[in-house]
């Protein structure tokens, strides 16, 4: 019953990769749009964009209000109010400080949705690619059960003519009920693998996954000195770190510039009654008096030195954080370089050997059927074959993995071609 579900979905993916037309660039833009971690990176960044502004503005000018309950006599009437407005204005240079560090923090938020997404990406890639070499490895898995049951007809038909004995037909009902217990392995994983697929681009975890019917071989530039370069230029982890460097450069200088003194300018209007007891020039004329202050960071000294220094010391952190990063980096590149030349190596043997597999196979075949001998031969060279077929699967597989890992290293397309399947 339960080969017969997986079957059933197996057979499901078939259809709607005939039916329709859609691309691994197609679920990378699904991706883009639905994953809910991408949206929430890119809001955070949408969200530090909104600061910028905020922290451009001059602070909010004050104004206030004083009524003399015993007025206070002058000579041209008695004060009875008194109005009050001034704004303060930060030291030259700070304002624009400021907005050249939220931007930068806003640039550090964006680079960390780019460092995400590639990881997504990736992430999306290799799904994609294992979710397409499973199902080349049922359909091989299926095609050997299909010539297994054409061996156990053939061994049958020999045993019932007394031309081969019982054990060729015990013999070959063993591979099939391996071969069949393993196929529903396959389908198992198969189903599994989509629910991962499918949760990355954040949809039903049954949403049919349309699958390409063959993986080509990846063939790119051999150029590891190009990759590194890129990567060293591109790589989004870099970027980020690069930006967060950029952003504490800024924050140095404007720790400089708090310790500075702001400036403040204002009006005072005070009301005046007029005398009644004689006549004056300006008798009762209101007061205006023009006003300009000062803060002094008397008291902040090592305040704003110790707030200096931290950034300081912030940035000497980020340089080593980028040198170890870097490090790692490289590192991950050649490994990736190595598995992807390792991976085309493999391809090639197994090409090789699937020929001449194939070859012992039609030699073996034509002599069971003349002379009833070899039979065990006959299934053990099937078996290698599949095995053989199966290993280029995971070989093509793992070089596809390989150029999509570059691709995230280097945060470009691997530019190259690919070959035509056999």
């Amino acid at each position: 019953m339960k080969i017969r579900f997986y079957l059933f979905l197996f057979i499901s993916f078939s259809l709607t990769q005939s039916s329709f037309s859609q691309s691994l660039t197609d679920y990378l833009d699904i991706a883009a749009d639905n994953n809910p971690s991408l949206k929430a990176s890119y809001q955070q960044y949408l969200s530090a964009l909104e600061r910028v502004p905020q922290v451009g503005a001059l602070p909010d000018p004050q104004l206030t209000f004083g009524y003399f309950v015993s007025p206070v006599e002058t000579r041209v009437g008695p004060q009875r109010a008194r109005f009050s407005v001034q704004q303060m204005l930060p030291w030259f240079g700070t304002l624009t400080a400021r907005r050249s560090a939220a931007t930068l923090e806003a640039q550090v938020r964006f680079e960390e949705f780019v460092q995400l997404r590639n990881a997504l990406y990736f992430d999306i890639k290799q799904s994609y690619f294992q979710l397409t070499n499973m199902q080349q490895n049922i359909s091989l898995t299926r095609e050997n059960i299909e010539i297994m049951e054409s061996y156990e007809r053939l061994a049958t038909q020999k045993y019932e003519n007394d031309l081969a004995s019982m054990v060729d037909i015990l013999r070959v009902q063993m591979q099939l009920r391996n071969e069949r217990n393993k196929l529903l392995t396959l389908l198992q994983n198969l189903a599994a693998q989509q629910v991962v697929f499918n949760k990355l681009l954040n949809r039903e975890e049954d949403a049919a996954v349309i699958l390409p019917k063959v993986l080509n071989t990846p063939l790119i530039a051999d150029d590891s000195s190009i990759w590194k370069k890129q990567m060293l230029l591109e790589n989004p982890t870099l970027s980020v770190l690069q930006a967060e460097a950029n952003l504490l450069e800024e924050k140095e200088r404007l720790a400089g510039l708090s310790g500075k003194p702001s400036l403040g300018v204002g009006l005072d209007y005070a009301v005046v009654g007029q005398r009644s007891d004689m006549e004056l020039a300006n008798n009762g004329q209101d007061i205006i008096m023009p006003m300009v202050s000062m803060s002094i960071p008397l008291f902040n000294g090592r305040k704003y030195e110790a707030a200096r220094r931290e950034v300081q010391l912030l940035r000497e952190g980020n340089d080593a954080a980028t040198e170890a990063r870097e490090n790692r980096l490289l590192s991950d590149l050649s490994l990736t370089i190595r598995d992807y030349q390792v991976a085309l190596d493999r391809i090639a043997l197994f090409e090789e050997q699937i020929e001449a597999t194939q070859q012992a196979i039609s030699i073996l075949n034509s002599a069971y059927e003349s002379t009833s001998k070899n039979f065990e031969d006959v299934l053990e060279f099937q078996q290698q074959l599949l095995a053989y077929r199966t290993s280029l699967n995971e070989a093509r597989t793992q070089a596809l993995i390989a150029q999509a890992k570059i691709e995230e290293l280097t945060a470009t397309e691997v530019i190259g071609l690919t070959n035509d399947e056999q």
